[in-house]
């Protein structure tokens, strides 16, 4: 052992354990010199106090990870507050820059993040599935589907042609709307 110490750059640890000392990897236990049941003690010793320090790194890392987490959830709340605060504020001043160029883009670059905006024209959704097929088959029977069903923009082209007002119970409408994104560019999980 002494001759492999020699040719490598090892060193035996305190608690028995010939270690690279480049690396600081575990080569090998040193044999104590033991036989029997001694052998067996010092070997499942050394296993108890290795299995041990796994056990309390484990919870060193839990630990860790726990106070990491904590920090997480403080920001996570700053940013909450910093959006509930200030986010209006943000998108007013956005819109203003745009009206104010002129351009055609629809975002407004930052030094810290950006601030876009995208329109989409809504959606229309039968909740009543029956009462669409009566007004349909009231006013239109040709929209109406060989399943009993029909089609909501045949409704709503029902509705405007003037035909009937005010029976529509069985249409949502969402209408249109505006998405607001800011973002300052760093990830974070969504």
């Amino acid at each position: 052992m002494e001759q492999q110490a020699l040719e490598q750059n090892t060193f035996v640890s305190a608690d028995g354990y010939l270690i690279n000392a480049d690396t600081g990897e575990v080569l090998e236990a040193v044999d104590p010199g033991l036989e029997g049941r001694e052998l067996c003690e010092w070997s499942l010793a050394k296993r108890m106090d290795a299995e041990a320090q796994i056990l309390a790194l484990s919870a060193k890392r839990d630990a860790i990870v726990g106070n990491i987490e904590r920090q997480i959830k403080e920001q996570e709340q700053r940013v909450s507050k910093l959006a509930w605060k200030y986010d209006a504020l943000i998108e007013s001043y956005a819109r203003d820059v745009l009206k104010a160029t002129g351009e055609k883009t629809k975002t407004v670059k930052f030094d810290h993040g950006s601030v876009s905006f995208r329109s989409s024209k809504g959606t229309n959704e039968i909740t009543d599935m029956d009462a669409a097929v009566a007004f349909a088959e009231k006013y239109k029977p040709d929209i109406v589907k060989v399943r009993k069903s029909v089609n909501v923009t045949d409704c709503l082209d029902v509705a405007k042609s003037g035909i009937v007002a005010g029976e529509l119970t069985f249409i949502k409408s969402s209408g249109p709307k505006e998405t607001v994104k800011i973002e300052t560019g760093v990830k974070v999980s969504e």
